[in-house]
């Protein structure tokens, strides 16, 4: 067990010092790109194709434990090469018209056990959004054979119908980046590589290819320039950080089953499977309290710093020109260099029961966006939406007014909760995945099925910023997380 100094010494002063740091770090500064320096020693668990390797890796470390250590750790684990190539085994896209690997024929034999069908309102919606002008497009990293076999179970054998262009093995993130040909498809097979968005067409479907030159046929076929885009997508790195970092008209919205694992304020967990999605012990996908702190620790002593500093200031000095408890804590912040947390406050302030912290309410600014608008801040975005005056608690599919209970509690004040107290609302996101969401997406929903009742053009709710880039509004829709407006015990205490 390593001690505080120890600690200290191979994690910083704050503790923070870490892979995984520069791991966000340089997600925010470079999005998806160069991400190989982090493969051998760091990997992200991002969707159903790779989250049972969690519990391998963790099998695999107990074996290796277990046989070459006498189950003790081991300083050095080197097995991730071999589960790579286990993965690559079960997807290659050529195992799906073979059946090999594992994954693919099972999922061919028994698509009712892998695959939710969309019911007939959803197509609907689709014809809808096409017949008030609304160009659809399919971007999908899966091969033609496999995406086709998902895609027809769920919406019927004809669902490329339902969409203007299909684009099959994108290899996202990078399509969002390198300027790579698009190929013909003859069944499923390759062929005829072509550059740029000249022999593209609506109503056809294609491999690879790349979003600049989409983007340009975008333009040409709706004649709109230059075009805006909305793009839904279920994958943090590939669908939302990608089309922020290296587009300049293609806004994404989240799409988070934990959204329905966790429950909604004002929608009860729902999700058939969200005791597989939600753990009590990792917590929330979008807030993890910090751990409180015990004697010896960072804040505990620089809140004795900061007594100090008050009990020393006040020595021989007259009544008006003693140091203010606010003063000292300045000079405290300013000596260790500490990010204070939002639930530390003075001993006059818990004595009186008051915060310097004023309750406040999350508002939305006056900014709109539709389809086809000239920018990001202007209007990109299929169904028209728009945040302003008219908030989207009270419109509804049928009348602009929400149905009973979907309040999303945007406007609840943070009011302080006297053993642990946090900010309530979008501001409470403290995970990585969660404020990628909240900084890189226009909105989070937890299914396009949730869309499906309104109205076309129906306001909806977005992520909006004010004048120095800071979010000040919620774009969870239809409500935020029951995470970010309950106060969960910290860890220490569970």
């Amino acid at each position: 067990k390593m001690n505080d100094i120890e600690i200290e010494r191979a994690y910083g002063r704050g503790r923070k010092k870490h892979i995984a740091s520069d791991y966000a770090a340089h997600l925010q500064k470079h999005g998806p790109l160069g991400m190989g320096e982090f493969g051998i020693v760091l990997h992200s668990f991002m969707d159903y194709f790779d989250y049972p390797t969690i519990l391998l890796c963790g099998r695999i470390v107990d074996v290796l434990d277990q046989i070459n250590n006498h189950g003790r750790p081991m300083e050095e684990y080197c097995f991730w090469p071999d589960v790579m190539d286990g993965l690559k085994e079960m997807f290659t896209r050529t195992q799906f018209a073979v059946d090999q690997g594992g994954y693919f024929p099972e999922i061919k034999a028994h698509p009712e056990k892998f695959i939710l069908k969309r019911r007939p309102e959803f197509r609907d919606w689709l014809k809808m959004l096409r017949e008030n002008g609304k160009f659809l497009y399919v971007i999908t990293g899966s091969h033609v054979d496999f995406a086709s076999h998902v895609a027809s179970y769920a919406l019927g054998e004809d669902w490329l119908d339902l969409f203007d262009i299909v684009i099959f093995f994108a290899r996202k993130p990078s399509f969002f980046i390198d300027r790579r040909p698009f190929w013909k498809l003859n069944g499923e097979k390759e062929v005829d590589p072509f550059t740029g968005w000249d022999e593209l067409d609506t109503k056809h479907f294609y491999s690879q290819g790349n979003w600049h030159d989409l983007n340009e046929f975008f333009e040409y076929a709706t004649e709109w320039e230059p075009s805006a885009s909305l793009y839904f997508g279920d994958n943090i790195l590939q669908d939302i950080l990608a089309p922020n970092k290296f587009t300049k008209n293609c806004d994404s919205i989240a799409v988070s089953e934990e959204l329905l694992a966790e429950g909604m304020v004002g929608h009860p967990s729902k999700h058939p499977h969200a005791k597989d999605l939600v753990s009590p012990f990792w917590g929330s996908y979008f807030f993890y309290p910090e751990p409180s702190k015990k004697g010896g620790s960072v804040l505990t002593r620089a809140s004795s710093f900061a007594k100090r500093k008050q009990s020393t200031g006040d020595i021989g000095r007259a009544e008006s020109t003693r140091t203010t408890p606010s003063a000292a804590l300045n000079e405290m912040k300013k000596a260790i260099n500490l990010r204070r947390v939002s639930s530390f406050r003075t001993k006059e302030e818990t004595e009186n029961g008051t915060s310097s912290r004023t309750p406040s309410t999350i508002g939305r600014p006056g900014s709109g966006w539709g389809l086809l608008g000239k920018s990001r801040a202007s209007s990109p975005i299929n169904i028209a939406c728009e945040s302003g005056e008219n908030s989207p608690e009270e419109s509804s599919p049928s009348g602009n007014q929400t149905p009973q209970g979907c309040n999303s509690g945007r406007n609840t004040p943070c009011e302080p909760c006297e053993e642990y107290s946090i900010p309530k609302g979008q501001s409470r996101i403290n995970t990585l995945w969660g404020m990628c969401i909240k900084s890189y997406a226009k909105m989070c929903i937890p299914d396009l099925d949730i869309l499906v009742d309104y109205p076309i053009d129906y306001k909806y709710p977005i992520f909006a910023k004010d004048k120095d880039g800071e979010v000040i509004a919620s774009g969870f829709f239809p409500a935020d997380p029951v995470s970010l407006h309950h106060n969960p015990l910290p860890p220490s205490n569970r």
